[in-house]
């Protein structure tokens, strides 16, 4: 771990997500994969936010967030970079905003629909400005022959094309001061908009600061949920710790991770200045465990002490939801599971039937000799030596489990289910299987939205401070 070193100025992989303040004001933050991260944010840029969040379905159940013409306008100095060839379609790339006259909106769109070119974002419908994708109407780099497109450019319907000039920022750190020096390519946008630099040692740092900012009623209200909820207001928090007010995942201290019962927690710089432990999971399949073995001089330990050092992800401290996942999906992606209109997202903790595998299934993929020897019946056996659910209910006691489809054929000859019902460590719980939520959405939600029953665990330790790690 570099504490004082040398400081990269970025990483190369990063997300960014929304958040809303006390004064229902919507801003964007960009983060670093160092972290802290919250666990359901998915892939997204701060582009890609701009106009409502990518959700991975039909472009007819986008969720849109409308700008006002004076956000817009707020938006444009920065947003359109340099004018594209209408001639030249090989300048053009899923990011070219597309001028339309005004006057032929009801021409372009039913081109559009003529042509089967989707409409991704619309910008502004009073300027005319669109982000669409015209593939369908281009052929080895020249415009087809009698294609919409064509048609468009004739008719002097499309009048011009843009550049989209991507946000850019960046972070330089001065060892001497011990202080960030930051930068940025866009001087204004609707959005309050955060940057996260990629050492955890330093805070998230507002780097835009709307006049007209987008406030919640302008998103869709089947997705506010989806939006962390950060106590106080944007303009007053230069500096922001996201870590403090969702569950967050954090490589910038592993070493310095502890287990505390479930919880796992890490050391953290805190908005007010000082150090405090904040809860943090690693998510057991992307980096599995292996369970010692005695028999090649490991240390035995028991599966009590064992399961403190399983890392699950939490959606939430406080889950009234256990979604038991199958133990071979490794890279299993929490936002291709729920939609993100889906409401269960924030109540659940994600779980593998079996956290640890024997070492001989160290190097085990899908195509290995180890992989084709894991059989249901051995992860049966598996599961009930260790009965890893019991544990995890132990200490969570949640009102309702959700069974990944998957898993049902290991996880049933252990606990057996009877109408959508199973007992885990001597108690009866509700149990749906991950296809079914649909179909029971009433009842799960139900469980769901009860009050938090296991035990209790702060989203950050306040009772005392821990020291700067990043200081010698």
């Amino acid at each position: 771990m570099l504490l004082d070193k040398e400081y990269p100025a970025t990483h190369s992989m990063s997300t960014a997500w929304y958040m809303v303040d006390d004064d229902d004001n919507v801003a964007i933050i960009e983060y670093n994969e160092n972290g802290p991260v919250p666990w359901d944010v998915p892939e997204a840029t701060t582009e890609d936010l701009l106009f409502g969040p990518p959700t991975g379905v039909s472009d007819s159940c986008k969720t849109t967030i409308e700008l006002t013409e004076e956000q817009i306008e707020e938006l444009l100095p920065d947003f359109l970079d340099a004018p594209c060839s209408l001639e030249d379609v090989s300048c053009w790339w899923h990011r070219t905003v597309f001028q339309i006259d005004p006057r032929q909106t009801d021409a372009f769109l039913a081109l559009c629909s003529e042509g089967g070119v989707p409409i991704k974002e619309i910008v502004s419908k009073q300027k005319g400005l669109y982000l669409a994708d015209f593939d369908r109407c281009i052929q080895e780099g020249k415009i087809k022959e009698g294609s919409v497109l064509q048609k468009m450019i004739a008719g002097g319907i499309l009048t011009a094309a843009y550049e989209m000039k991507e946000f850019e920022f960046d972070d330089i750190y001065h060892k001497e001061t011990r202080r960030m020096e930051y930068t940025k390519n866009y001087e204004a946008a609707p959005y309050y908009i955060y940057y996260q630099p990629y050492w955890v040692a330093h805070l998230a740092k507002r780097m835009i600061t709307p006049h007209h900012p987008v406030k919640l009623s302008q998103v869709p209200e089947n997705f506010r949920h989806r939006i962390h909820r950060i106590p106080g207001r944007f303009a007053d928090k230069e500096y922001l710790q996201i870590a403090q007010h969702t569950p967050c995942k954090v490589y910038g201290y592993s070493e310095l991770t502890h287990s505390s019962g479930i919880w796992s927690l890490t050391p953290l710089p805190m908005e007010d200045g000082l150090w405090r432990e904040v809860i943090c999971h690693i998510p057991c399949w992307e980096s599995y465990g292996w369970r010692p073995d005695p028999s090649e001089g490991d240390e035995e330990q028991s599966l009590e002490v064992l399961f403190q050092h399983i890392h699950n992800v939490p959606l939430t401290h406080r889950p009234t939801v256990v979604m038991i996942g199958d133990l071979k999906k490794r890279w299993f992606l929490i936002d291709k599971a729920f939609e993100h209109t889906d409401r269960l997202i924030r109540h659940t903790m994600w779980i593998p039937y079996v956290p640890m595998l024997p070492k001989k299934y160290a190097h085990y993929d899908y195509d290995s000799a180890a992989a084709k020897s894991l059989t249901d019946e051995v992860l049966a056996q598996l599961l009930a030596d260790c009965k890893y659910p019991d544990w995890v209910v132990r200490w969570i006691r949640p009102h309702v489990l959700l069974l990944d489809d998957d898993a049902q054929a290991v996880f049933e000859q252990v606990y057996p289910i009877t109408d959508h019902r199973v007992q885990i460590d001597g108690e009866t719980y509700p149990i749906y299987l991950l296809s079914e939520r649909k179909r029971y959405a009433a009842e799960i939600e139900h469980y769901a939205q009860q009050p938090y029953r296991g035990e209790v665990q702060a989203l950050v330790d306040y009772s005392f401070c821990v020291n700067d790690p990043s200081r010698r």
